[in-house]
């Protein structure tokens, strides 16, 4: 759903908190895509919810983190968490 831009105020602080404990948390296609997706949020949202933001600023940190130590063979979260964070 917030791929799809539905209920973002609802959904993105429940997704931040799951982040904070799991920043490569898996929804359904792959370790990181949650993140992926919420770093995808239009910035109309970010720019009404600056503390959601600055949260989810630190969550990147820490998934860039845990994104050095996946092997070669796990591309999915690199490269939706990167094409993602690059717009973010």
């Amino acid at each position: 759903m917030i791929g799809q831009a539905i209920s973002l105020p609802i959904l993105i602080p429940l997704a931040v908190v799951r982040l904070e404990e799991k920043p490569l948390a898996e929804g359904d296609f792959y370790p990181g895509d949650l993140l992926a997706a919420v770093l995808r949020a239009d910035d109309s949202f970010w720019d009404s919810h600056p503390d959601s933001f600055q949260r989810i600023r630190q969550i990147v940190r820490r998934a860039k983190e845990s994104l050095l130590s996946l092997d070669e063979t796990n591309f999915h979260p690199i490269r939706g968490i990167r094409e993602a964070a690059a717009d973010f």
